[in-house]
């Protein structure tokens, strides 16, 4: 029950109260009236009595008894009438009681019910307190959790700064922590705690390492839609734009990057990456130039000047820039591999097999590395060194056609048609390419009358 319904029952009350109060002052002046004319009657009474009685000497004691028996006939009716009013004023105060103690009775009611209203209130409200109670009892462990991750969060934040650009190869902690990172920010995220631009950066660098290419876009463009001047977002776009084969896309994400921070050097050796493809290598070297020359240990960019430099036919050139680039990181397995193609493109197949060992002995899975070898095994005659080199990068990577491919030289280089063919076959099926390929290489210069080279290669 508010304030302003208990001020409305009591000015109700005193209305009431008043009502009945004048109502017995009208009574009373009623009677007081009554009165007042009974007393004017008896006055003319006795005038009437004084008037009609005859001289002393001729009132005969009949008329003394009828005066007398009129004014007693007067005195029973005055008493009659005041008996009346009296039995009248005795039920209107009655009927006053019992209208004020039903008034009195509906008035306790209504408090009654007022109480009652009170409380149920009182009781939903501490329902309702204890409600809160166990609610917030129950939240606690997850505020208390969410309170941990933020810190952790954090603690991530801090530690992702240190991690290598998406163009260089991370090592399994590295992965662990960006694995862990994630799912910290997941668990923050789905409690509608916002989250920063470099967590979502950091989210598309952790889909980036697991090959999930399209959501490291989408994490990319939503960092980049917190911070549009976020340099690293835009070039981590790229290197994920690049993975897609958007490669015109990747060039603006790039050039972005530069227009942002111009010294930012792995956006230029990036911009290379996405450069190289047929009539564009000398751009490509200046780009890995330029970011040598704002950072000159960038390993990385070493690599990349060394690959261009190769594509161009300048072996040597490119052989100095694989040694810098392993100089600088020494467990750099792909330099390693292509400083292998560069001794083998040169004739020091011997350097060049030390050079894939040591990619293998790296990262035993790169089957790469394992097709290379296998080439330059085969150069050197040891043909069934080849074989057992081709056989584990098609285990590691059965969908690639050129390994295919190189066996099926091998086993052409030992006179061995069947297999050969069966092997030629294969590679045509992954890639048509190599259709073109077997009818100018020497490796099949026996078969090319073959009905079923003709077949395969047609």
């Amino acid at each position: 029950m508010s304030a302003q319904t208990f001020v409305t029952g009591v000015n109700t009350m005193s209305k009431r109260r008043g009502c009945l109060i004048w109502l017995l002052l009208i009574i009373a002046i009623i009677c007081c009236l009554i009165h007042t004319s009974w007393g004017q009657e008896e006055d003319s009474v006795n005038i009437s009595y004084s008037s009609s009685l005859p001289a002393k000497s001729e009132v005969s004691h009949e008329d003394i008894l009828n005066h007398a028996q009129s004014s007693l006939d007067m005195s029973i009716s005055i008493l009659n009438t005041v008996a009346t009013l009296m039995g009248v004023l005795v039920g209107l105060i009655t009927l006053i009681v019992v209208i004020g103690i039903a008034l009195g009775f509906l008035e306790y009611r209504r408090w009654q019910e007022y109480r009652k209203q009170v409380k149920e209130s009182a009781d939903e409200a501490k329902e309702y307190a204890d409600k809160a109670k166990k609610a917030a009892e129950e939240a606690k462990p997850i505020l208390d959790g969410l309170k941990k991750a933020e810190g952790e969060v954090n603690s991530f934040r801090e530690s992702a700064k240190h991690l290598p650009s998406l163009s260089e190869p991370f090592s399994e902690d590295q992965k662990k922590i960006l694995d862990e990172y994630g799912k910290k920010t997941e668990f923050l995220e789905a409690f509608g705690v916002p989250l920063e631009s470099e967590d979502y950066l950091n989210r598309g660098t952790e889909f980036y390492q697991r090959g999930e290419y399209e959501l490291a876009l989408k994490a990319m463009d939503k960092a980049i839609e917190l911070n549009p001047d976020y340099v690293l977002a835009w070039n981590n776009r790229g290197v994920a734009l690049v993975k897609l084969g958007r490669l015109d896309e990747a060039l603006k994400a790039y050039d972005k990057a530069i227009e942002l921070n111009p010294d930012y050097a792995a956006a230029w050796n990036n911009k290379g990456v996405a450069l190289e493809k047929p009539g564009h290598y000398e751009e490509v070297l200046k780009a890995y130039d330029k970011a040598i020359e704002l950072n000159p240990d960038f390993a990385v960019a070493w690599h990349g000047r060394g690959f261009a430099l190769q594509t161009l036919g300048r072996y040597e050139e490119a052989l100095k820039a694989y040694d810098k680039a392993i100089e600088l990181k020494p467990d750099f397995a792909v330099a390693l591999t292509n400083k292998g193609v560069a001794l083998h493109n040169l004739g020091r197949l011997e350097e060049a097999l030390t050079a894939y060992d040591k990619a293998i002995e790296l990262k035993p899975d790169f089957e790469e590395a394992w097709n290379n070898k296998g080439i330059a095994l085969g150069k050197l005659g040891r043909d069934e060194e080849a074989l057992t080199a081709y056989d584990k990068a098609i285990e590691l990577n059965p969908e690639e056609g050129s390994i295919w491919y190189n066996k099926c030289c091998t086993y052409s280089r030992k006179g061995d048609k069947e297999n050969a063919l069966k092997f030629l076959s294969k590679a045509t099926y992954l890639d048509a390419k190599y259709k073109e390929m077997a009818k100018s290489d020497e490796a099949f210069i026996n078969y090319r009358a073959d009905e079923d080279f003709k077949r395969i290669v047609s």
